[in-house]
């Protein structure tokens, strides 16, 4: 079940995947515990996702900004993993490596669109 906060439309984030689309609610201030996993996009900027705790995907920009794109919410067992962007960087790809269930047979990819 999505929760969704009050905050401005732009706070949203609408995540393809399957079953489809997702809009997670941004949290307003990124927590960068227990890195997993970084890769870096066309235009040099870090995207970080957490192995555990609040399981974002953050960004360090190439000025030194830092900011959440994504958190997964219900997957409290779980790990994001293999974040990648497609050989364009318009897609940014990502797991939750067990899911809402806590088991590695329920592991969900996803998919953001629009980078």
């Amino acid at each position: 079940m999505m929760h969704q906060m009050a905050v401005p439309e732009f706070m949203f984030l609408t995540v393809k995947c399957n079953p489809p689309v997702v809009r997670v609610p941004l949290s307003l201030t990124p927590i960068l515990t227990g890195v997993g996993n970084i890769t870096v996009s066309l235009q040099d900027d870090f995207f970080m996702a957490e192995a555990g705790s609040d399981l974002q995907i953050v960004v360090i920009d190439n000025q030194g900004g830092l900011y959440p794109i994504a958190q997964l919410e219900g997957h409290d067992d779980s790990e994001i993993t293999g974040v990648a962007f497609s050989p364009d960087g318009k897609r940014l790809y990502f797991s939750s490596q067990r899911g809402t269930t806590g088991l590695s047979k329920n592991g969900v990819s996803y998919e953001i669109q629009g980078f």
